[in-house]
């Protein structure tokens, strides 16, 4: 889930009954939402770059606040047991139970990242974008990715391609 509201509060919902399950104070504005796979927590990234794991016990446990402050995305994996977070000047995966960074990419001034997502391999992937360039890649590598390259009409077309962004 994606917010765009500068709201202080997470509230999860069940979606079937409507009923109010969790609500939590970050303190802080709040930038994007991902719930764990089991529905057991959630994670925050918040404006100030920071990125929390919330339990049912209620307390944010902070687990990414390294790096630029300006946060983009967060995801899961499938299992719940890593993290990826873009910030502006990257990306990395975090094991969440060691602490432990798995895999860390910075990036040039000119690339963003758009979004994050683990593919069903387990692999951590980033769409990132520069000028008239979009490349989805692996975090770890980034040595192989798909490009594609658009002009005013839209895509042109779309090639894997060996280049490093």
């Amino acid at each position: 889930m994606r917010t765009r509201t500068r709201d202080l509060y997470v509230r999860v919902w069940d979606a079937a009954t409507g009923r109010l399950l969790a609500e939590r104070n970050c303190g802080t504005d709040v930038i994007r939402v991902a719930l764990h796979p089991r529905n057991t927590d959630f994670v925050t990234g918040h404006g100030d770059g920071r990125v929390r794991v919330w339990g049912p016990e209620g307390t944010g446990r902070l687990v990414a606040e390294e790096g630029s402050s300006f946060f983009l995305d967060i995801a899961y994996d499938s299992e719940g047991n890593r993290l990826a977070v873009a910030k502006e000047d990257g990306a990395s995966v975090q094991d969440l139970h060691s602490g432990r960074l798995v895999a860390s990419r910075r990036y040039g001034f000119d690339w963003t990242v758009r979004a994050l997502a683990f593919g069903p391999d387990g692999v951590a992937r980033a769409l990132v974008e520069r000028a008239h360039e979009v490349w989805l890649t692996t975090i770890a590598t980034m040595a192989q990715g798909i490009r594609g390259i658009w002009d005013d009409d839209g895509p042109t077309h779309a090639r894997l391609r060996g280049d490093v962004p």
